[in-house]
């Protein structure tokens, strides 16, 4: 089922659990001191960061913009200011459309965003049977004794650069978040993390080596996160990954959300800006 527009709490709570799980990985960067740059800030329920090391919109975001709260002109013109006060050029704003008011849009336009690809937001309730997916690989809950194979299997497979591994052993560890990873032998090959938020768990940093792929390890590490956000008194849990477009039919990362029963909640429109660029 999808979210009915008028239940902005529920939608507050989808984009809140990521935007606050995306704030402590920032924070924990900034407190461990990493070369990375990092830029935390939380303006009342807006959560902005970025990184200095890349200058890249998947790492420049903004989201909770008319999600936790109302918006105002105000608070698009502080989310760009923020961004153009550190050098970011690359920037997303990610607002759902079913809160976009004409206003909203725009605002955002006026500091020269434009709506761009979405991604879409899935959620899975608690209750009851969970899935139980086969593997031949080993799951396991891990700790920051893993984090640079860790950090290796998620940049390598997201296509992100080596300068932002730093960003991966502080998070590990810390209070709110569990991560997990799928083992051939001794080889990590999977990566999984888990962001607690109340009882609401959001679930990220899922990759796999390719040369692991399509052995369920993926399918594994959701069912793995599921029960443990129901152990922990979770009684959602919401992902996020890119919208199937005409240009890109197959999203492997949606497919595989689907089968592990998560349900799409809406497609959340990216409104990006490129200083000095064409939009994309």
């Amino acid at each position: 089922m999808t979210i009915d527009p008028g239940d902005r709490q529920l939608i507050a709570r989808l984009e809140w659990a990521e935007a606050a799980g995306l704030l402590d990985l920032y924070r924990a960067s900034i407190e461990a001191g990493t070369a990375v740059g990092a830029y935390a800030s939380d303006m009342r329920g807006i959560a902005v960061v970025a990184l200095d090391v890349v200058d890249s919109a998947f790492f420049n975001r903004a989201l909770g913009l008319g999600s936790v709260r109302p918006p105002a002109d105000e608070d698009v013109t502080k989310i760009s200011d923020a961004f153009r006060a550190r050098g970011r050029r690359d920037t997303l704003i990610q607002v759902p459309a079913e809160v976009t008011t004409p206003e909203l849009a725009g605002w955002l336009e006026a500091v020269g965003y434009r709506r761009s690809r979405s991604w879409v937001k899935l959620w899975h309730g608690l209750e009851g049977a969970l899935p139980e997916p086969a593997t031949d690989l080993r799951v396991e809950q891990v700790g920051p004794e893993h984090a640079a194979d860790f950090a290796e299997v998620v940049t390598e497979a997201m296509g992100m650069p080596a300068s932002v591994r730093a960003t991966v052993a502080p998070m590990m560890g810390r209070e709110r978040w569990r991560h997990y990873a799928a083992f051939d032998g001794d080889t990590l090959v999977s990566t999984a993390a888990m962001f607690v938020d109340g009882q609401t768990a959001w679930l990220g940093f899922g990759a796999t080596r390719e040369a692991a792929r399509g052995r369920g390890g993926q399918s594994a590490l959701f069912a793995r996160r599921l029960r443990d956000a129901r152990a922990l008194g979770c009684t959602l849990a919401v992902t996020e990954t890119g919208e199937e477009t005409e240009e890109a039919p197959v999203n492997h990362s949606y497919r595989n959300m689907l089968r592990s029963g998560f349900t799409l909640a809406y497609a959340r429109p990216n409104w990006r800006r490129v200083d000095g660029g064409p939009q994309a």
